[in-house]
């Protein structure tokens, strides 16, 4: 079974921007085909500290809580959002999304079918995410139409991406 976690890495989210600047450093001693101190145990090209920093920095969702850390007080925008998995679940926890009309004080889940990055708020903050509710029978029978459709706060969604790569 192959592990959804970002390369396999234990660490939680809190690490992964310091993990990455490390991840840079590697790359930068390699350049101009300089080693690292791994290097001489591997044939050249094929140090494994390179290989994995690369592989880190290729991950879209540890970039993107990497940008949102470094947002400092700036909140966490449809800009700062990976690819969605079709099928990850959203905690929307009170204050979290709304019908369009009213901000819902309710805690329920979403499972996604499509995160509409085109559709987001004014703000770039919240985003129309269409999808089933988890209390929902019908999700695999078609042709079912998704039954929920809600603006969800970016940072819900970003949320349920780390929760997904440390499963």
């Amino acid at each position: 079974m192959e592990d959804s976690r970002p390369h396999g890495t234990i660490m939680p989210p809190q690490v992964w921007p310091a993990m990455l600047g490390n991840a840079r450093a590697i790359v930068e001693a390699h350049l101009n085909e300089q080693e690292c101190g791994l290097c001489p145990a591997y044939r050249r090209g094929e140090c494994a500290r390179l290989a994995w920093a690369n592989r880190m920095l290729a991950d879209p969702v540890m970039l993107a809580v990497e940008r949102a850390a470094e947002s400092g007080t700036r909140p966490v925008t449809v800009g700062d959002l990976p690819a969605v998995p079709d099928g990850t679940v959203v905690h929307l926890a009170p204050g979290d999304w709304s019908d369009g009309r009213t901000t819902q004080t309710l805690t329920t889940n979403v499972r996604v079918l499509r995160v509409h990055t085109d559709r987001a708020d004014p703000n770039g903050t919240q985003v129309w995410v269409t999808g089933h509710w988890l209390e929902c029978g019908w999700e695999s029978v078609p042709p079912h139409p998704p039954c929920a459709e809600v603006l969800v706060e970016a940072r819900a969604v970003l949320t349920a991406l780390v929760a997904l790569a440390g499963s």
